[in-house]
């Protein structure tokens, strides 16, 4: 038994191998196509030197220039750098190993250690013993978790977690520098120049072998480079460094050399041996040498160049065959100085049969008979040209019936032919009509057509709906088969339709659905307009939908073909795309595809629905899979399989074997349709990320991660991991739970300065087979919001906004005061100091003027009654100053007492009409002083000029509007009388100052002084 384990998912290879089980190889193995990674592909560098894949599905691959990380979409590298401790010592990768610790062993120059998969980081291991020299080559142990190292100077092993680091004891063997190194069930075998060494489990040395013509006196000729080993016949397989190949049958120790190049002195090298299980090679052996790879057959003992099993015209394998490994899909990646080349068996899906077409001539129509046990007959009949016969299990021509041969001349003018469900092949012909080959009896018959042209209606296409019942399309309209009169008779129901409503007659394409609804293309032969028709054959009734009138239809300038699909569905083909669509309540719902992402779709020609309710569209591009399932559409082409650009191929499924058949120029291509529906089980992965401003992030970091506001620009990529046309994996994204999902251009998705908040990102693809991934990528992540839009920024702005309209008012407050205390002190030093001095004045002149006579006493008089007035002015001036009179009540009290001494002196009734109590309302110093002087001006006059009996007083207050009037029922005056002075001016320039509405009249009868004021 090896223990050596080369492929960790030997279960999901087994069952990959199980699929491809119906893979034919006798003369079909040179089907097989390559992809070829290089600077292409963004592998910037040419030697590939060793290849492997972690469980994850990364491949990765060591490098002359680094080493090299692939996820289907993007080669990264890993190169050292001085400045970084972590990186690779070295980027000359040789050689390495993956254990099951994620380790990826390293050698690099005068460096030991290991690159962790999973961190990104190089880690150096530190050695007590002898280390290990000049590494050959890593042999993986899985079973066991034992690392071996084929070395100059021995055989070394790493173990466990804690990589423990020991040379293996091999007697006699001590600094003997090893090339290759495996372990069978009971015993070591080594290779060196010095020989083959056989071991026993204990180290005791057993035997040596060595290449014949060698000895011990010259020894080190023997240049054994690596070695593999088959259980089944206990042979060992031994490459050398110039030699070629040896095998030694390890139970009769008899040993055979295989050259590649035979011509002397020619390079024999064999660099590594590989067994890959499929597609012929079960029963071979591929060998990487220096020119190129080879296949080593063990049946028939020769080795033939790896190219001879590929297919014709496609890039062959260049450069020295360096490393082979098998990946969880069964591909085998091969190594080469050339770049990458990975053989894929999905993409190996499409079988050649080689049959002879008539080369130039294009195909109308193909049917595979399904009246036989298999697909063993293909009947193709090419435009305007005879019927042919082809054998499909010994790809060659076979003859027609020779009751049949007599109607397929090219002078027939054959336009279509069918194969109905009893085995019968009509045929339609310009010459002939329409003629029937029974099959089961060779028999050919001639239905009646009753039409007044007879076989001269030019019959262009047959169809057969679901109860059997065949009909006929020409240019004169429809025409069906009846079965008991063996005649072809017009369907009256439809030609009348179509003539009444002026339609074109000619149908072409006529497909049924599940209700037996017939559905054809309409073509006008007087215009380009196209329609669909559909006919149900129970209520008789028809529908015409034009271009016109259906923008959708419209988006389909050229109908091709129309087929039915699952259920009571449609879809048409054309020049620009495809439609899918069905009769709701007599109306069409139908839908346009013209684009696959943003690349518009190419001559879809016919299209063909499997069992699983796939679409398959052929186009002169390859061919497109309409997943039904997944709702995705894929294309195969000469890109990505053997599908070669041909114009007007043609293809058809069969029902009975599940194969597409589809015609090429000078073969027939086949595939199976089951291995393009299974069930992809791809989860999305975020392989790389680039954030700005945060330098090393790695993709394991992302989820939940909290960002500055600068950091609001992201980069990230994305992978299925699905290697297989990985070009053509379609991937979507959607975020905070949207409801629809938005297209990514290639696997890359940028957001560029994103508004801070929280933000769930929900990634999912599609492989190319249009199989959505299983499990969906998602990861919450977080922007924070720059200072000024913090809560605790706009908590402190919210609390500055408090503190300056507090210091505003308090400020106010405190001017307030102090103006108020200005107004104080002014109002007591005029009291005081000028009040008491005019008081001294009045009373000293009273006292002259009653103490003296004549004119001096009259000049006194004039001085007191000066002083009089001058002291009620500055009364009036105190009092409006005096911030303790700041109120309407102290303002009304004011004006009574003024209209009291003024009036009742000289007997004037007076009548006060205020509220009681009045209202509590502030007036500010200016209001208060002009209010007070508007009304004593207004008092002064009706005791000077209006003889007035009553005099009113009255105010009103409604919120902060004021309204104060004065009436009187004096003899009035003229307002506009400039001899009155300037009283009535002064009333109305205080009017105006307060922004106040004056209302002044005056006549025989009275005057009236009414002032409305807003009080602030």
């Amino acid at each position: 038994m090896i223990h050596l384990c080369l492929f960790k998912k030997s279960s999901l290879i087994i069952g990959f191998l199980c699929l491809l089980s119906w893979t034919k190889v006798a003369g079909q193995q040179k089907n097989l196509i390559l992809d070829h990674y290089t600077d292409r592909e963004g592998l910037t560098t040419l030697q590939a030197l060793t290849i492997t894949q972690d469980d994850e599905g990364y491949i990765w691959v060591g490098t002359e220039n680094g080493l090299v990380r692939y996820d289907g979409h993007r080669f990264k590298y890993f190169k050292y750098n001085s400045a970084d401790s972590t990186t690779i010592r070295n980027n000359y990768i040789k050689l390495f190993s993956l254990d099951k610790y994620n380790r990826l062993w390293l050698i690099s120059n005068e460096s030991f250690g290991f690159f962790d998969i999973k961190e990104l980081k190089y880690k150096r291991l530190k050695i007590s013993i002898e280390p290990p020299r000049n590494v050959f080559k890593y042999r993986y142990d899985a079973l066991n978790d034992i690392t071996y190292l084929i070395c100059q100077n021995g055989i070394y092993t790493i173990t466990g977690k804690k990589a423990e680091l020991k040379k293996l004891k091999l007697e006699g063997t001590e600094g003997m520098p090893f090339t290759d190194f495996i372990v069978l069930e009971d015993r070591y075998i080594g290779s060196s120049i010095f020989g083959l060494f056989l071991f026993d489990k204990k180290g005791n040395q057993l035997k040596r072998y060595f290449r014949p013509g060698v000895t011990l006196k010259n020894e080190r000729e023997n240049d054994f480079l690596n070695l593999y080993y088959e259980k089944v016949d206990d042979m060992l397989y031994i490459g050398c460094w110039s030699n070629g190949l040896y095998t030694l049958d390890l139970a009769t120790g008899q040993m055979k050399k295989y050259l590649y190049n035979s011509k002397p002195n020619m390079q024999n090298g064999i660099i590594s041996i590989f067994q890959y299980p499929l597609f012929g090679f079960e029963n071979s052996l591929l060998l990487g040498t220096m020119d190129g790879i080879k296949v080593f057959n063990k049946t028939e003992k020769n080795i033939r160049p790896f190219t001879d099993f590929l297919f014709p015209n496609k890039e062959g394998v260049e450069g020295a065959g360096l490393h082979f490994w098998q990946d969880q899909h069964a591909s085998l990646w091969i190594g080469t100085l050339n770049g990458i080349y990975k053989l894929d068996p999905k993409k190996q899906l499409f079988d050649r049969i080689a049959i002879p077409m008539v080369d130039g001539w294009v195909v109308n129509r193909m049917y595979v008979d399904q009246h036989t046990k298999r697909d063993s007959l293909l009947w193709v009949q090419y435009e305007y040209a005879t019927l042919h016969l082809y054998d499909l299990i010994h790809q060659k021509p076979r003859p027609l019936p020779a009751k049949l041969e007599k109607y397929n001349q090219i002078e027939s003018g054959n336009n279509d032919f069918y194969i109905d469900r009893k085995g019968r092949l009509w045929l339609a012909s310009s010459l002939n009509g329409i003629v029937v080959y029974d099959k089961n009896n060779d028999q050919i018959s001639l239905p009646h057509i009753e039409h007044k042209l007879g076989k001269n209606l030019n019959f262009l296409e047959i169809y057969e709906d679901r109860e059997g019942t065949l009909y006929f399309s020409c240019i004169h309209g429809l025409f069906r088969y009846s079965e008991s009169k063996n005649t072809i008779e017009e369907v009256t129901e439809f030609n009348s339709y179509v003539t009444k409503n002026k339609l074109g007659l000619y149908v072409r394409d006529l497909c049924f659905d599940s209700k037996n609804r017939m559905w054809a293309i309409g073509m006008d032969l007087e215009s380009p307009q196209q329609f669909l028709y559909c006919q149900d054959p129970f209520t008789k009734s028809f529908h015409a939908f034009n271009q016109k009138d259906h923008a959708d239809l419209n988006q389909l300038p050229s109908f091709e073909n129309i087929i039915c699909i699952e259920g009571d569905r449609i879809l048409v083909n054309s020049y620009s795309g495809y439609g899918i669509g069905s009769l709701r309540k007599n109306q069409l719902a139908f839908t346009s595809y013209t684009h696959i992402g943003k690349t518009p779709m190419i001559a879809n020609k016919m299209a063909v629905s499997d069992r699983n309710q796939n679409v398959w569209m052929c186009s002169d591009n390859g061919v497109y899979l309409l997943n039904k399932k997944q709702n995705r559409l894929s294309v195969f082409n000469r890109n990505n399989s053997v599908i070669e650009r041909t114009l007007n191929s043609r293809i058809i499924y069969s029902l009975q074997s599940d194969k597409l058949y589809l015609n090429q120029k000078n073969y027939i291509l086949s595939c199976k349709t089951d291995p393009f529906n299974y069930e992809g089980k791809d989860q999305i992965r975020l392989t790389d990320i680039s954030i700005s401003q945060m330098p090393g992030i790695k993709p394991s970091n992302f989820n939940k991660l909290i960002l500055s506001p600068e950091q609001n620009s992201i980069q990230l990529h994305f992978s299925n991991l699905n290697l297989t046309n990985s070009q053509n994996n379609y991937y979507e994204y959607r975020l905070n739970g949207d409801s629809t999902w938005t297209g990514i251009e290639g696997s890359e998705l940028n957001f560029n300065n994103m508004g801070y908040g929280d933000y769930l990102l929900e990634v999912r693809g599609y492989n190319s087979f249009g199989v959505l991934s299983s499990k969906n990528y998602k990861a919450i992540f977080s922007i924070l919001p720059p200072y000024y839009k913090t809560w605790w920024f706009e908590t402190l702005i919210f609390l500055l906004i408090l503190v300056a309209v507090y210091s505003f008012f308090k400020f106010r407050e405190i001017q307030y005061k102090k103006l108020t205390r200005i107004r104080l002190n002014i109002a007591r030093d005029l009291h005081d100091d000028l009040g008491s001095n005019l008081s001294s004045i009045k009373i000293l002149s009273e006292l002259s003027a009653s103490a003296n006579a004549g004119s001096d006493k009259e000049v006194l008089k004039h001085i007191a009654e000066k002083s009089r007035s001058m002291m009620g002015s500055i009364s009036d001036i105190v009092w409006s100053i005096n911030p303790g009179k700041d109120t309407l009540e102290e303002l009304v009290h004011k004006i009574q007492i003024f209209a009291i001494e003024s009036l009742e002196s000289i007997d004037i009734n007076l009548h006060f009409e205020v509220p009681d109590p009045i209202p509590v309302m502030a007036i500010p110093l200016e209001y208060r002083r002009h209010l007070y002087l508007i009304f004593k001006e207004g008092i002064n006059n009706i005791a000077k000029y209006s003889s007035a009996q009553n005099v009113h007083f009255s105010i009103q207050v409604s919120s902060n509007t004021l309204v104060m009037a004065l009436r009187d029922d004096g003899k009035g005056f003229s307002l506009e009388n400039k001899s009155n002075g300037n009283g009535i001016g002064n009333i109305r320039s205080r009017a105006d100052e307060m922004k106040a509405r004056l209302r002044m009249h005056s006549s025989s009868v009275g005057t009236v002084v009414e002032i409305t004021v807003n009080i602030p």
